[in-house]
C-alpha cells in the first residue's frame, strides 16, 4: 500500500514537470520515423511473439514486474502478461535468445528507449489508467488482433475518452499520459507490441529534464528486470 501511494505521488509529479507541453493524445507516426522499419516487419514480429506466448504461463505478469501494478494488471482476474527486451535503455540478457527479431530492429533505432510484446487473454479488461512520463511517447503496432464475431466484441485501445481499433499490422503513436485503458472482449488473447520513443522536439530545460529522468529510470529498470531476466530464463527453459 505504501509502495503504491510513493508511486502514485512521484509519477503525478513527474506528469506536471511535463506541463507546459501541449500536444494532443494521438500525434502522427511519423513523429517517430523507426516506426515505418517495425511495420515492414510486422509479420515476422507476430510470429515471434506467438512463439513467446505460446504457453502465457512462461511469460511474467505486470505484477511479477511491477508489483505496485498488480491492482491494474489483475483487476479482474485475468493476466496481463509482458515480455520486456528493453526499458529505458536497460537490455534484458536473454531478449536476445528469445526475441532476436526485435531485439535487432531496435538496436537499429536509437530512440527506442523500452521494446516489449503485450498480451491480454480473451475477455480481458485493462482499467483506466495513465502513464508517468511525459518524455516519451507510446507507439503500439497490433500482432495478433482477433476479429470480433459478434456485434458485442470488440479489441480496443481508449485515448482520451475517444475509441482506436487497431488491426493486424497498424500502429498508432500517442502519449500514454493521458487516460487510456485496453480491452479484448473477444474470444481469442490479443498481442501488440509497445514501444517507448523519445519524444521529439522538446525544450531545451525540458530536454535537460529528459536526460536525468531516462539515466534515473535506466537504474530502476536495470535493478527491477535483473529479477524479470531470471524469471524469464527459468520458465522459458531455454537459458541456464
Amino acid at each position: 500500500m505504501i509502495r503504491e501511494f510513493v508511486y502514485g505521488r512521484a509519477t503525478a509529479a513527474l506528469r506536471s514537470a511535463y506541463g507546459t507541453l501541449d500536444e494532443p493524445p494521438v500525434l502522427p507516426r511519423d513523429r517517430f520515423r523507426g516506426g515505418e522499419l517495425f511495420e515492414q516487419k510486422w509479420k515476422e514480429l507476430a510470429e515471434e511473439a506467438r512463439r513467446i506466448f505460446e504457453v502465457p504461463s512462461k511469460v511474467p505478469t505486470f505484477g511479477e514486474i511491477m508489483p505496485e501494478q498488480e491492482p491494474l494488471a489483475s483487476a479482474d482476474g485475468k493476466p496481463w502478461r509482458l515480455f520486456v527486451a528493453k526499458a529505458y535503455g536497460y537490455k534484458v540478457p536473454s531478449a536476445p535468445l528469445l526475441a532476436p527479431i526485435l531485439c535487432n530492429l531496435t538496436a537499429q533505432c536509437p530512440d527506442v528507449l523500452s521494446a516489449t510484446y503485450s498480451w491480454i487473454p480473451a475477455g480481458k479488461v485493462i482499467p483506466p489508467h495513465r502513464g508517468p512520463f511525459r518524455g516519451v511517447l507510446r507507439y503500439t503496432l497490433g500482432l495478433h488482433v482477433p476479429e470480433a464475431q459478434s456485434e458485442g466484441e470488440r479489441v480496443s485501445l481508449v485515448i482520451d475518452g475517444k475509441e482506436h481499433r487497431l488491426r493486424e499490422g497498424q500502429s498508432i503513436l500517442w502519449d500514454d499520459t493521458y487516460v487510456h485503458s485496453s480491452l479484448n472482449t473477444t474470444q481469442q488473447p490479443r498481442t501488440v507490441l509497445l514501444l517507448d520513443v523519445k519524444r521529439r522536439p522538446l525544450p531545451v530545460l525540458l530536454g535537460f529534464l529528459n536526460f536525468c529522468v531516462i539515466g534515473i529510470t535506466y537504474l530502476g529498470a536495470y535493478l527491477t528486470l535483473r529479477k524479470h531476466a531470471q524469471t524469464i530464463a527459468n520458465r522459458a527453459g531455454k537459458i541456464p
